[in-house]
């Protein structure tokens, strides 16, 4: 679903936006690369999972879609991968408001060209 240079480049724009405790820019890019690719594993189950409209949604990203359609795909993935993503240390809340969601969104934002 994700090349690794998309990988590398979603993991980049959550890096501005992130101050991990503790870790130099260095290790937070390289944490913030792995849990994208664990992440898009996860996202290529959870698009399976997605009801029908939003399916729909997710089979026209490419083609362009409203900013409407692409926060009803944000919802629906955050919620869904956070279900599947345990990230250590941080509660289900913060978990999908800090790493999950800005990572759904950056993803659909690229994908939606």
């Amino acid at each position: 679903m994700l090349s690794e240079e998309q990988i590398s480049t979603i993991a980049s724009k959550l890096n501005e936006k992130l101050d991990l405790p503790f870790l130099d820019e260095d290790k937070e890019q390289q944490l913030l690369e792995r849990i994208m690719s664990g992440m898009a594993g996860t996202l290529e189950e959870v698009v399976g999972e997605l009801p029908d409209p939003v399916r729909e949604i997710w089979d026209r990203i490419a083609d362009g879609i409203s900013d409407e359609d692409a926060e009803v795909l944000i919802e629906q993935l955050t919620e869904l991968a956070n279900e599947r993503i345990d990230i250590p240390f941080l509660d289900e809340e913060t978990e999908a408001d800090m790493v999950i969601r800005p990572a759904v969104s950056t993803i659909v934002e690229t994908l939606r060209g």
